[in-house]
């Protein structure tokens, strides 16, 4: 049996019943074919190398993940920046 949508989250949200219809179809893929199916890996929505990943519902991209690498740019950026005016002020 499977299930998907308002049958198998009850109802909560729209993109909760993709995901769940999702999730059903990759299990019947997986037992009619025997293969195993994973969605696309994507960057955060920063965009940061090395930074947060995720695949919507199979690794979700949580905020908290998204404002901790913004939090380690921002840093990093302002870092260099002081670093440059120091280097300019005393050469």
């Amino acid at each position: 049996v499977y299930a998907g949508g308002d049958v198998a989250n009850g109802g909560s949200e729209v993109v909760d019943a993709v995901a769940e219809g999702k999730r059903a179809a990759r299990g019947m893929h997986g037992v009619f074919t025997g293969a195993k199916v994973e969605g696309p890996v994507q960057t955060s929505r920063l965009g940061a190398p090395g930074g947060a990943t995720g695949s919507g519902f199979d690794h979700p991209v949580r905020a908290t993940d998204l404002e901790a690498q913004y939090a380690v740019e921002a840093r990093n950026t302002i870092e260099a920046e002081n670093a440059n005016e120091a280097d300019n002020n005393h050469g």
